[in-house]
């Protein structure tokens, strides 16, 4: 329903990301710092991807917000003067 823009900026803070998010597959060790997400930078987006999608950036910005990831909507040019 709109666009939802995460900075997850440090690797406390994905491990809090991963929480909200549900899922498994991002909490493999491999992934579990900055530069072991980088390296699988196309794998680790597909999955979080796949997920933002299935539910309204509403609940996104609730859910990473109370557990501290920062995050905020994602406006176009239409909404961003608003």
């Amino acid at each position: 329903d709109g666009w939802v823009a995460l900075f997850v900026g440090n690797d406390g803070m994905w491990k809090r990301f991963v929480e909200v998010m549900g899922l498994p597959a991002l909490a493999d060790p491999a992934l579990a710092t900055t530069g072991g997400r980088r390296e699988q930078r196309d794998h680790v987006l597909g999955i979080i991807q796949d997920e933002v999608l299935t539910r309204p950036t509403a609940h996104w910005g609730q859910q990473m917000g109370a557990a501290g990831v920062a995050t905020g909507p994602g406006n176009d040019l239409a909404r961003a003067p608003a």
